[in-house]
């Protein structure tokens, strides 16, 4: 049987943006055991080393700020139509916000 393999809490990769190659962390989930964030450090690659020891030190200060959302459960599509079409589904009520009007119950 093998070992559960310890994941660091993030991994640092570059990102080509148009002012420049940007630093990103991406947040390990141990719970999904999944890469779930990625996040924008704000630090440019550049020069000698591409700053990456300061992108690290980002990365550790957002760790703390992260919440991974637990995992919805799946609805099978026949009741997530269902419940789309439902008088007073946040899609209906949307669609009336949007319109200005509310949809007809013939059309729901």
């Amino acid at each position: 049987m093998r070992l559960k393999k310890k994941r660091k809490p993030f991994t640092l990769f570059k990102k080509e943006t148009q002012s420049g190659p940007v630093w990103y962390a991406r947040f390990w989930n141990e719970a999904s055991r999944c890469y779930a964030v990625a996040r924008s450090t704000g630090v440019f690659a550049e020069g000698k080393k591409e700053r990456r020891y300061e992108a690290e030190q980002t990365a550790r200060e957002m760790l703390p700020q992260l919440s991974f959302n637990p995992p919805q459960p799946e609805k099978p599509f026949i009741k997530y139509l269902e419940d789309f079409w439902t008088p007073g589904s946040p899609y209906i009520q949307e669609a009336a916000l949007v319109k200005k009007r509310p949809l007809a119950l013939a059309y729901i």
